[in-house]
């Protein structure tokens, strides 16, 4: 039967019901895959409208906690299970479904890419990211220089805090000296006696003074020490702030950057032969000898077009394109399948591996 054009993909944000529509064809009920919250699940409810063109609903037996993310997506399974025999009958139904099957492996393929929107909201989130980190910087220098200074201005109360009270004990001895010379006049001196008397109680009193100043210079010594603690634990954490900032500054440093919020990410550009020496998944880079933007297949081992679907006029993606010249040795892992619309040349001295279990189809 004719295939339209669709997206197998349905989204949903649980709100109470147990029933999610699915807008697209579904051939084989196990080609259905629902995920809740990011986990595939593989019981629990029950499909209605399976091989109906326009879709079906899908009803769970005990219906999502509200907020729950629900995911409906179609995976046809990148197969073909029947076989042509060569002289024998070659049904229209086998032939249909055959070709049906390959516009829904495409359609599956579409829609699990990653959209330009998406795309730019994950560069933007990265900008927002790096902005954040270098006031957080800023912020954190600005605090250790304050930090700094007020060690420095307790620094300073503390050594005047120490020469007050050296100048309380000089004043306490001076006065200790007056007295004693005073007590000795008035014994020795009868006639001065009412002098002497006077010079001591001017002694005494200058005495009481002094031992005054001294309990205060100790007192303004103490309170000097305490800021100095503080201070000096101003000075660490203010220390550990600039050190998690130069941190997030150099994170900052490695992401992406973007020429305007409104513009472009900035990927890197190189040819084939520049690639990274150990590519890891999800490396992307625009490849200058492909024109093309690629990232990194781990399961694969290999650079892979990314987010290539199909061509055409302006909004008219009807052509899906391949080269006809294999230039490159390249191996098609068992758990994979591969097809070209052929001819197709490979090159002398170039090997295509199509491994035990792998099958590549040239249409």
């Amino acid at each position: 039967m004719a295939v339209t054009s669709q997206v197998p993909l349905a989204r949903y944000v649980a709100s109470g019901g147990a029933d999610f529509a699915f807008n697209f064809r579904v051939p084989v009920a196990s080609h259905l895959k629902v995920f809740v919250a990011g986990t595939e699940v593989v019981s629990g409810y029950s499909l209605a409208g399976v091989g109906d063109p326009a879709g079906g609903t899908l009803t769970f037996d005990i219906a999502p906690v509200p907020g729950t993310r629900i995911v409906l997506a179609r995976r046809t399974p990148i197969e073909r299970t029947s076989d042509y025999v060569e002289g024998g009958a070659l049904r229209a139904s086998e032939l249909d479904y055959d070709f049906d099957a390959l516009i829904y492996m495409n359609q599956d393929t579409r829609a699990d890419a990653i959209t330009t929107t998406e795309f730019q909201t994950l560069a933007d989130q990265i900008e927002a990211d790096r902005g954040t980190a270098e006031a957080a910087a800023a912020t954190a220098m600005a605090e250790a220089s304050d930090a700094a200074d007020s060690a420095a201005a307790a620094l300073a109360s503390q050594i005047a805090a120490a020469a007050s009270q050296a100048s309380a004990t000089a004043s306490q001895g001076v006065a200790t000296t007056q007295a004693g010379i005073a007590t000795t006049q008035a014994g020795t001196a009868t006639t001065q006696a009412g002098i002497a008397t006077g010079a001591a109680s001017t002694a005494t009193t200058q005495a009481t003074n002094a031992s005054t100043s001294a309990g205060t210079a100790t007192t303004q010594a103490g309170i000097a020490t305490t800021q100095a603690g503080i201070a000096t634990t101003q000075a660490a954490a203010a220390s550990a702030s600039a050190s998690a900032a130069a941190a997030s500054a150099a994170f900052a440093a490695d992401v992406v950057p973007r020429t305007s919020v409104t513009g472009s990410a900035v990927m890197p550009v190189g040819t084939s032969a520049q690639r990274d020496g150990s590519p890891v998944d999800g490396y992307t880079r625009f490849n200058t000898t492909l024109q093309s933007l690629e990232v990194y297949n781990a399961s694969a081992t290999a650079w892979v077009p990314a987010g290539q679907g199909a061509t055409g006029a302006v909004g008219n993606p009807v052509f899906y394109e391949n080269d006809q010249l294999v230039t490159g040795d390249y191996t098609i892992v068992g758990t994979k399948n591969a097809m070209s619309a052929g001819p197709i040349t490979i090159n002398t001295g170039v090997t295509v591996t199509v491994s035990t279990g792998a099958t590549w189809s040239i249409v």
